[in-house]
């Protein structure tokens, strides 16, 4: 017969840490992937890109300029189907395998 125990608390938090980070990290490279796809003509947008916590495990990635929407529907010729999608997808790619290790 083999006995083991483990300290469930201590493996709760640690996953908890993890997880945390894994979010950070995600939160963070989907901001430099928006504002690295985001399109250039004098800099503004690119500029107002904020991205904040909102709370446990949330973060927010706002624009206040009230064009932005209209690039990311492809009105600029830099960015034909905008920078959201584009983004998001870059992020997930550079995300596979990471979260675990």
């Amino acid at each position: 017969m083999i006995r083991g125990t483990f300290n469930a608390k201590r493996l709760t938090q640690a996953l908890d840490k993890q997880l945390d980070q894994f979010i950070a990290g995600t939160a963070n490279v989907l901001f430099r992937n928006i504002k690295s796809n985001t399109p250039v003509r004098s800099g503004l947008a690119k500029r107002s890109w904020k991205k904040s916590k909102r709370g446990d495990k949330k973060f927010a990635i706002t624009n206040p300029q009230p064009y932005v929407p209209a690039l990311d529907k492809g009105r600029s010729k830099q960015a034909p189907s905008g920078f959201y999608k584009p983004a998001v997808a870059q992020t997930k790619q550079s995300n596979k395998g990471r979260l675990g290790r």
